[in-house]
């Protein structure tokens, strides 16, 4: 997946897969995404683990919207997912980068994005946030903020999932999302809906759901991240994470030599 069968024996970045009808996919998973988690755990695979230059080689662009900085993607599962595996505060990889600040920012990122187009968005102006890859009224799509698709359509579970970097918006959410009965049923909230288009999706994607199930227990216990401590750990070393912390409010980057480590 890396050399995509050594047939690009220079590639530094996984494909995101391959199919026994046409092979590999042509897209690369070169920038920060969900997939941090990915490399993570192949470079501490113990055996053939991935190289420690495939760290290196994810693009990791920086955005700032309303004065907070962030990793840049848009769908804010992308922030959240691998968090939900990985207890990363306090902590910085051996290029600078503190992912839990960037996360925790990122949530605030995408509820003042709703916030600040409420005048033009029904669903953003009843105080709804969280734009996810999701069911939407015209099909699956990948929602986000402030750069990409968005049309109203907003995921519960992508403002329960930042219960872990801001608790109490994601409360905030949740009584609100609540409130409006049609939201509920029987395995929990709906994938998402649009009021602006009055639409109410029917589905409940375990994948999504799953993701809020995580954050919550994590959240409540720390669960999740304590059972995957030692299944992650080589690959945080592999990446040069270390406890680290400096004065609040806290930059997504910091150069190494800047860095008060401990």
């Amino acid at each position: 997946m890396l050399t995509n069968d050594g047939t690009q024996p220079n590639k530094r970045v996984i494909s995101h897969g391959w199919r026994p009808e046409t092979g590999f996919i042509k897209h690369d998973y070169s920038r920060y995404s969900e997939a941090i988690l990915l490399y993570l755990l192949g470079m501490g695979a113990p055996k053939d683990p991935l190289p420690q230059t495939t760290w290196d080689a994810i693009e990791r662009p920086l955005q700032i919207y309303a004065g907070i900085e962030s990793l840049k993607e848009g769908p804010i599962f992308i922030h959240q997912m691998p968090c939900g595996y990985l207890d990363l505060r306090n902590q910085r990889d051996r290029l600078g980068f503190d992912y839990w600040v960037s996360c925790t920012n990122a949530m605030n990122i995408h509820r003042q994005f709703c916030m600040d187009h409420a005048a033009e968005r029904q669903t953003y102006a009843q105080g709804f946030w969280g734009l996810n890859a999701s069911d939407g009224p015209d099909g699956y799509a990948a929602f986000g903020a402030p750069e990409g698709h968005e049309d109203g359509t907003v995921s519960p579970t992508g403002a329960l999932s930042s219960i872990t970097f801001t608790p109490e918006l994601a409360f905030e959410a949740a009584h609100t999302l609540y409130d409006k009965d049609v939201l509920w049923g029987n395995y929990g909230f709906v994938n998402a809906f649009n009021i602006d288009r009055n639409w109410y999706g029917l589905d409940v994607i375990g994948i999504d759901l799953g993701m809020a199930l995580l954050a919550i227990e994590n959240y409540r216990s720390g669960l999740v991240w304590k059972l995957m401590t030692s299944l992650i750990a080589p690959g945080l070393r592999a990446a040069g994470f270390h406890r680290t912390t400096e004065p609040e409010p806290r930059p997504v980057y910091l150069p190494m030599g800047d860095a008060i480590i401990r």
